[in-house]
């Protein structure tokens, strides 16, 4: 088939991609930076085959969008957009591979086009946007696999699976659930040829690279979800988790449990069952280890994708005016919740929405299990160039000597990732951490006897400089992180060794 022979007989699917960009295109600048974008940011200017959060796979798309577009907020977010794009097109070809047509196709795409929880992950750079992706490729490609019994689509799954491996360790999960939900399932003849093992030896081959760096590097994911289980995921809990499950895709569970019922349960669905069982183990396995509610979102769309042709399906004939209301059930509620995806409003009109929503209990819950006046992703999105200004102002003050002697340190990523964003603009040097994949690709020695600290926590005095001053903070009321600048030399020690010693005792921990 042709691209323009696609276009043509795809014409409805490719409206609705555009539409999808073009709500981000219009809406994904509304914020700043997150946080978590400054680290991709960062790591894409010192790409290796894995990171101490991340596989390789986002901070080389990092990489290859700044250079050809800049790193201008528009810039670095078109990719996610283009991902949710391709999203549109993968459910309306899943639909018709389930045998639906344009009022599945329209039902689907809408629950996805308008869910909260997509269109947030669609405008941040981040690995979530194209770990959905994969996730919902790997599944589309099961599908004509089984279907098929092609070996391209076998390869294609293998292809899939390998990059989504490279970008989100967690699609693991997935491929797992699928797999047992295939072994359980009628479609389980497939998996007596040869081509789920050459499906699975090209995702191995794909992803060996990283696995070598994981072992050379003592298995950092290890580290890193241990970590996030101590901090994050003990808060989460159980009821809360599977609640989310519905309130993350809002009116689309108008479109998703019916195309679960129709996976699980109806004779149309019989082919396809193995989708529904994956999604039951998935949600079964997250649910054991504690994982957050977002963990399960790469699985909605295939489950969008059978909703629509479940509803096309039972509403035939003096039913159809279901179809409709459906549809406009799904558009009208959705948008009412738009700003809960895209920021739409100022943030000052956001704590107001948040508070209106609060009476009907949905409450702004952060990982921290407490409660806020504003999502934790937009006050994520607050403050950073403050910050860097405050940075900068200190910076400038100093002496010419001082400054060849200076230390920029941020306690975070995000502290160190939003300086060296701002650096050329602020005329700053590099600002180095020892937190995160930042410890990485700080030198072995610094040379330096005064410094000047960005951190989120207060500090009364340092134990190895004997002159301490803080600065100034984030003024910003929304601001998640304090912003707290400190000025300090006059050194106790000799911090270049103190500062050595201490990258070294960290790396070790690495193996590095």
């Amino acid at each position: 088939m042709t691209v323009k022979s696609f276009f043509k007989e795809n014409t409805l699917l490719v409206g609705l991609a555009l539409i999808k960009l073009l709500i981000h295109f219009t809406t994904n600048t509304g914020y700043g930076f997150h946080r978590d974008e400054f680290l991709y940011l960062d790591e894409s200017r010192h790409l290796g085959w894995g990171f101490l959060e991340v596989p390789p796979l986002t901070p080389l798309i990092g990489r290859i969008v700044t250079a050809l577009f800049g790193d201008s907020l528009f810039a670095v977010r078109l990719f996610p957009a283009l991902a949710g794009a391709a999203m549109v097109i993968l459910i309306g070809l899943m639909v018709k591979e389930m045998g639906g047509k344009k009022w599945a196709i329209l039902l689907a795409c809408a629950a996805y086009i308008l869910s909260p929880s997509f269109l947030r992950s669609g405008t941040l750079f981040q690995p979530v946007c194209f770990d959905q992706f994969w996730w919902f490729l790997s599944a589309f490609l099961l599908v004509k696999a089984v279907r098929r019994d092609d070996r391209k689509y076998w390869v294609g799954l293998g292809i899939a699976a390998g990059l989504g491996w490279m970008n989100k360790y967690a699609i693991a999960f997935w491929i797992f659930s699928l797999f047992i939900g295939l072994l359980i399932s009628p479609g389980r003849r497939v998996l007596l040829s040869k081509n789920p093992l050459i499906a699975f030896g090209i995702a191995l081959g794909i992803a060996l690279p990283n696995l070598f760096w994981q072992y050379s590097y003592r298995f950092p994911v290890v580290h890193h979800m241990t970590d996030l289980a101590a901090t994050q995921l003990v808060h989460v809990e159980p009821t809360g988790f599977l609640m989310s499950q519905l309130l993350m895709q809002f009116a689309g569970f108008l479109v998703w449990i019916p195309g679960v019922i129709w996976l699980l349960a109806a004779r149309s669905g019989r082919d396809f069952r193995y989708l529904g069982y994956g999604y039951l183990i998935l949600l079964a396995l997250l649910l054991f280890l504690s994982g957050k509610d977002y963990y399960a979102l790469g699985a909605y769309p295939a489950l969008m994708a059978a909703g629509g042709v479940a509803v096309e399906q039972w509403t035939s004939g003096r039913m159809a005016f279901l179809r409709y209301a459906i549809l406009l059930l799904v558009v009208g509620l959705d948008l009412t919740a738009l700003p809960m995806g895209v920021p739409i409003l100022s943030i000052e009109r956001m704590e107001k929405y948040c508070d209106r929503l609060a009476k009907y209990g949905v409450e702004q819950r952060w990982e921290d299990g407490r409660l806020y006046p504003v999502p934790q992703d937009y006050a994520d999105m607050q403050g950073w160039e403050e910050m860097a200004a405050n940075v900068s102002k200190k910076y400038h003050a100093l002496s010419r000597d001082q400054q060849s002697t200076c230390l920029i340190y941020g306690g975070g990523y995000h502290h160190a990732g939003a300086l060296n964003y701002y650096r050329k603009k602020y005329d700053l040097p590099e600002a180095y951490s020892m937190n995160s994949s930042y410890l990485l690709w700080i030198p072995d020695h610094i040379h330096f006897d005064n410094m000047i600290l960005l951190d989120n926590v207060w500090e009364d005095s340092s134990a190895y400089f004997s002159y301490h001053e803080f600065i100034d903070s984030t003024h910003h009321p929304y601001a998640r992180d304090n912003g707290y600048v400190f000025y300090r030399s006059q050194p106790k020690v000799n911090a270049d060794s103190v500062i050595a010693n201490l990258i070294r005792r960290e790396r070790e921990k690495i193996g590095h």
